[in-house]
């Protein structure tokens, strides 16, 4: 019985039962219905009851663009003959925008594009519509041969509408002469430079920029107008001055002119060094951010200007100073002495205008400073630049300018102490650490960003150690950073390579202790798979390789 009703209870636990399947699920294809051709819109233009239904068309085709290439023609004459119909100039414009846009399409022809849109202009009075005509032509001549017929037309429609009284057309104009450079330019631009609108007076100067970037060498005349336009009241024209100045200072660097009201001369590029570095003290970050990059341009520049960008003491308290023999000198020379019937008649006469002393600019003293010092990262960052470029060519700067550079290593961005570390890394070559730079360099190692710790190990594997205790000092911070930081013991090992084979003169001395070996006992051997261990072995036999 008992068996029985075993036998009957494992029947039940293992029967099996199927489950019924389940209706398989049809996905069910459903395809988008084509977007509408670009063509459709063009043909609903002629049916549009008002300049608004017009706009709106247009924006549809500018969205959509899409057209045969059979019929761009055909869609080119269809929106000519609308714009002759329009009295909205706002529809103008956009039709004329449309023209740049249908240029670009493969298989369109600019110089047909190009042809309408200059008939449509001639006819125009609009300022806006004759700005986007010129504009359209501007863009589709990227897609012209250099010696098209249609270019000189282009460019003499653009000398004719220099005249317009409106700003935009005359800043397209000067665009399309800059860039088409077809006759005598530089000239015909300089004449803008003091245009009442300081967005002609712009555009002007950029202007002159790219036509001597491209040949058309500018004047030294135009120095002195470029050095007006520094002290505009606009933004825009000091910073656009100031690359015409850096040019024409760098074009004629051994040039001389006279500084201010007095009769003394410098060299051009020493003179445009210092106006360029009182526009570090200017009021808009994007003309100190100008600057900056300038001044990294103008390697050759004196070392006494150069050196000067990094104190900012005032030089001379504008006084000129002079022995007493040469002073008496110019007495018995000029033939005037006191007669006494004078009051202060005999008083010394070295004190001038500051406008007459030739001393540096007292925007030029800790020019450097202020920038590393500025409120914003683009303008640090643009400082930390041209130092490095201009201490790549002035070795003795390099020297002047290590300190600074060190000082960065404490940047707020993180960008900026990767720049920085990274130009220390290119003027290594010029310079030796002393032991209160190196205690800021090694400081820099506690960064928690890998990229500036690995940095600092290029760094210091480049540099030129000056003492025993400075290496003594850089390996036990790198043991102790390797403690820290487990992860860099590839790139600590190398450094420590790197400063062993530099330095195998003061190596020597501190090979007992950095192998931890004594003169008279036998001290445990270490652990040879201790990265600690590694390390100062990397650094004692490549100092006996090398």
């Amino acid at each position: 019985m008992t068996a029985l009703l075993k036998k009957r209870a494992l029947a039940e636990y293992t029967q099996v039962l199927e489950a019924a399947p389940k209706p398989i699920k049809k996905l069910k294809l459903t395809k988008k219905p084509a977007q509408a051709s670009a063509s459709v819109y063009v043909g609903l233009l002629e049916n549009s009851k008002n300049s608004n239904d017009a706009l709106q068309l247009l924006l549809r085709i500018s969205d959509t663009l899409q057209f045969k290439e059979e019929d761009i023609p055909m869609i080119v004459k269809k929106l000519a003959d609308h714009f002759n119909q329009q009295m909205e100039s706002a529809v103008r414009v956009k039709i004329l925008s449309l023209f740049c846009n249908i240029g670009g399409l493969p298989g369109a022809d600019p110089v047909y594009i190009i042809d309408q849109t200059m008939k449509l202009v001639k006819r125009e009075t609009s300022h806006k519509v004759i700005a986007q005509g010129l504009l359209t032509m501007l863009k589709l001549c990227d897609n012209l041969s250099a010696y098209d017929t249609l270019l000189i037309k282009i460019y003499n429609m653009a000398k004719v509408y220099l005249k317009d009284t409106n700003h935009w057309v005359k800043r397209i104009c000067l665009q399309i002469i800059g860039k088409l450079r077809l006759g005598d330019n530089v000239r015909l631009v300089a004449d803008f430079i003091h245009s009442q609108d300081a967005r002609v007076r712009s555009a002007a100067l950029d202007t002159l920029v790219l036509l001597h970037e491209n040949g058309e060498k500018l004047d030294v005349t135009m120095y002195s107008d470029a050095c007006e336009a520094l002290n505009d009241d606009y933004e825009i024209v000091r910073a656009a001055a100031l690359k015409i100045v850096c040019l024409i200072g760098i074009t004629y660097p051994e040039k001389l002119t006279k500084v201010g009201k007095s009769n003394e001369e410098i060299r051009l590029i020493d003179d445009a060094f210092g106006k360029i570095c009182q526009a570090v003290n200017d009021l808009c970050m994007q003309v100190r951010y100008r600057a900056m990059q300038l001044l990294g341009c103008m390697v050759e520049v004196c070392s006494s200007f150069l050196n000067q960008t990094l104190d900012k003491k005032l030089m001379s308290n504008m006084r000129k100073k002079k022995s007493l023999h040469e002073r008496s000198n110019e007495i018995v020379t000029s033939g005037e002495w006191s007669t006494g019937k004078k009051w202060a008649d005999d008083a010394p006469k070295e004190l001038l205008n500051k406008d007459e002393v030739n001393v540096v600019s007292s925007g030029a003293c800790g020019a450097f400073v202020h920038g590393l010092e500025d409120e914003f990262m683009e303008v640090r960052s643009a400082s930390v630049d041209a130092l490095c470029n201009l201490a790549l060519h002035h070795p003795e700067f390099a020297v002047l300018s290590l300190d600074f550079l060190v000082d960065m290593f404490n940047d707020e961005i993180e960008a900026v102490r990767i720049k920085a570390i990274d130009s220390l890394t290119l003027m290594s070559h010029h310079i030796m650490l002393r032991e209160h730079q190196l205690e800021t360099v090694l400081g820099a190692l506690e960064d928690f960003s890998i990229d500036v710790r690995e940095g600092l190990h290029r760094m210091l594997a480049a540099c030129h150690l000056s003492t025993k205790d400075c290496l003594q000092m850089c390996v036990e911070k790198l043991l102790e950073n390797l403690k820290k930081y487990p992860q860099d013991k590839k790139s600590t090992w190398r450094c420590v390579k790197a400063i062993g084979s530099k330095h195998s003169e003061i190596t020597l001395p501190l090979v007992p202790q950095l192998l931890s070996i004594h003169p008279f006992f036998d001290t445990p051997e270490p652990d040879v798979e201790d990265p600690h261990c590694i390390l100062k072995i990397y650094n004692f036999i490549f100092m006996n390789i090398f």
